[in-house]
């Protein structure tokens, strides 16, 4: 019985931890103003509009803090507001596809997506801390640490593996993402093993 309570409460929480990552990093536009900064996000939108408004004979000097100023206000607005076009002569919207992702979030409910994340989130938080008051005479914490850790770094190894997003921006995000739930792994392993190496000393 015991073992089966500390596995199930290593995977209830192992997904309150995934959950709760993924909700303050992909969930939040600052952490993906941040991605976009440290993977050149920005220029490379510029200089694909450029390259674009060159073969189709369109004389317009933008800059990069239009392209980043319209990037992170799309995203701001959760990937659901009309954004200007800056250039008269773009007929074909060239600019206003690249700045909104080539519209590939056009018919997703961002806003709606956020939400049931953030209710998830808060409902797994508050499952995982009455199931472990409920049960603090039965389960053995440090195992379920233990399990919790290898069961994060087994997260991140699937994404590694099988996640692959066709915007490349946000499948690095995803990666990014994924080092922190490695990072906790490690974390709670060392935390965990150090605390065993401890009292056996004793």
């Amino acid at each position: 019985m015991k073992n089966v309570v500390n596995i199930a409460e290593s995977i209830l929480l192992s997904i309150t931890i995934v959950v709760v990552m993924a909700f303050f990093t992909l969930g939040n536009a600052r952490f993906l103003y941040h991605e976009f900064d440290k993977y050149d996000y920005y220029q490379d939108v510029y200089n694909d509009i450029t390259n674009e408004f060159r073969i189709n004979n369109i004389d317009y000097h933008i800059k990069v803090k239009d392209v980043k100023e319209d990037i992170n206000k799309y995203v701001k607005h959760s990937f659901n507001i009309k954004i200007t076009n800056r250039v008269k002569e773009d007929k074909n919207n060239i600019y206003l596809s690249k700045i909104t992702f080539d519209k590939k979030f056009d018919d997703i409910d961002m806003d709606l997506i956020k939400n049931v994340t953030f209710m998830v989130a808060l409902g797994l938080i508050i499952i995982t801390g009455v199931v472990f008051t409920k049960t603090k005479k039965i389960h053995n914490i440090r195992l379920i640490l233990i399990i919790s850790s290898i069961l994060l770094a087994m997260v991140y190894g699937g994404v590694k593996l099988f996640i692959n997003i066709p915007i490349i921006i946000f499948n690095n995000c995803v990666i990014d993402v994924s080092y922190y739930l490695l990072f906790i792994s490690c974390f709670i392993l060392s935390f965990s093993v150090a605390k065993l190496i401890k009292n056996k000393l004793k």
